[in-house]
Order: C-alpha cells, then structure tokens, then sequence
C-alpha cells in the first residue's frame, strides 16, 4: 500500500469532520438564538394587544412636587405580572409670573419587574423629550394635567393628582 495515497485521504476525512462539527455548532447556536428571539417577540405582541393589560395592577403609591426644586417624585407598585418600561409623564399648566401656558413631556427609562417597586423622580433618569414655557416657572398649585402612560400597556394612563411639599 502506498503511504503517500493515504495522506491525503486522511486530510479530506479530517477537513470533512471539523466541518460537521463546525455546522453542528453553528446550527445548535441559531436555533437556540432564534427560539429565544421567538419567546421574546410572543411576549412583546401579548403586551401589545392588551392580554395581558387587562389584568394590571401597577399602582401609584404617592405623587409629590419639591416646592422648592419643582422636582415631581412617584411611588410606583408593580403587582402584576408585567414587566414595564418607559413611563412618559406629562405635566401641563401654567407659568406663575407670566400666566402662559408650560408643557413638559418627557420618559423615565426604568424598567419595572413584576412584583418590584420603584419611586420615580423628574430630576433623575428623566429625559425630557418636549417642552414649552418655563419649567422653573411652574405655578403648583396650578397644574391642569399629570399624566403617566408605559410602554408595556400603551393605552394604560394615570391622571395623577399630586401633593406639594
């Protein structure tokens, strides 16, 4: 038997098995990858077309302005089985020097798991995404709207009334 025939028989054979276990590998990772991208998704849409919504149980616990700072703090309570995220708040009213109208709309990036608290506040994880008038200016005890919605049950809102401190 001729040795030099052999060699590269063996190199074929060797090439041709570290590409199944190659292909293996890569197939067992995109299958894995997509079942998690799959699981996601469903969980994404049940949220979205409002399933699950229809049991929430985010509460708000307090709602107060700093009168000093103007800087709105909520107590949020999650007793459902939601996860939430991206609260956009909305406070209307009117500016105490000029009496023009002040806007600010803005989200808190947090995210809310199910059975966890969090408490809110204007002067941290808060981005301002619209404004008009002057904030600083802002009459409290004058205020016409606060409201709270998420990104998790779109049509859930909170009005909220809120204490001055």
């Amino acid at each position: 038997m001729n040795k030099k025939a052999l060699s590269p028989i063996i190199s074929v054979i060797l090439i041709i098995l570290v590409g199944v276990i190659l292909i293996t590998m890569f197939l067992t990772w995109s299958k894995e990858y997509y079942n998690n991208q799959l699981n996601n998704t469903t969980e994404q849409l049940k949220q979205a077309s409002g399933i699950e919504c229809a049991n929430s149980k985010l509460r708000v616990s307090s709602c107060s302005f700093d009168s000093f700072t103007k800087e709105l703090s909520l107590f949020l309570i999650n007793d459902s089985q939601i996860r939430y995220f991206d609260f956009t708040l909305t406070i209307e009213g009117v500016d105490q020097t000029s009496q023009e109208p002040v806007r600010l709309y803005g989200i808190f990036k947090n995210i809310l798991q199910p059975g966890e608290f969090i408490n809110l506040v204007t002067d941290s994880n808060f981005l301002v995404l619209d404004s008009s008038g002057n904030y600083e200016n802002i009459d409290l005890n004058n205020i016409s709207l606060i409201n709270l919605s998420n990104g998790a049950c779109k049509n859930q809102n909170f009005v909220l009334v809120c204490s001055v401190d």
